[in-house]
């Protein structure tokens, strides 16, 4: 846990600070979850099987995170900014596998095709067209971005990503970033303790 993480969950907790209903109970009932999952097993096992070949993107906690938030929202068209095989992608389309349709794109790659449900922004990619990639996402939709304070051009796009249209909420996760598409919602940037 970093010093940061320590400190919000020292010090944060009561009511996470935060007056909206929606997002109170996006952060007690999926980001600060600590139930099992079925799929969990599925989760420790690709990412045993990815960290062996060296090929995790993202550690096994954010794996069940993206996991509960998926099953939480059940996206059905998903897009992936970064590699098509990543233990991201595997996270979130494995509430139904079957019912996702999955799309990967490069950084910089010109989004075509309709809106999506969920974007994950992965931490390899190189943050150059966030802000339009984006706009792609869907009313009611989630984006999560990986490694926001990986360096200080991903804490840029973070805080660039915040700003953009049509994103109303911005929760900061420490690792990761998650962004919340919701006409009904005002405005507003949140700070959760750390999930595990």
């Amino acid at each position: 846990m970093t010093l940061l993480g320590l400190y919000r969950r020292l010090f944060c907790r009561g009511g996470f600070g935060v007056h909206s209903p929606f997002v109170f109970d996006l952060i007690t009932n999926v980001i600060e979850e600590r139930c099992e999952y079925y799929f969990y097993d599925d989760i420790y096992r690709e990412y045993l099987r990815r960290k062996s070949d060296g090929r995790c993107d993202i550690t096994q906690a954010e794996g069940r995170l993206l996991f509960r938030l998926a099953n939480r929202f059940h996206p059905r068209r998903i897009l992936i900014v970064g590699e098509a095989d990543s233990f991201a992608a595997f996270c979130l389309s494995g509430y139904a596998p079957d019912a996702v349709a999955l799309t990967a794109i490069a950084d910089g790659d010109e989004v075509k095709g309709k809106a999506y449900d969920c974007i994950f922004f992965s931490c390899d990619t190189d943050c150059v067209a966030y802000k339009r990639i984006v706009t792609k996402l869907r009313t009611d939709g989630f984006a999560v971005v990986a490694g926001i304070r990986k360096s200080g051009k991903r804490r840029e796009a973070w805080t660039d990503l915040c700003g953009a249209r049509g994103i109303t909420a911005s929760i900061d996760l420490c690792s990761m970033g998650l962004l919340v598409a919701n006409p009904r919602l005002q405005r507003r940037r949140y700070k959760s303790v750390v999930s595990s």
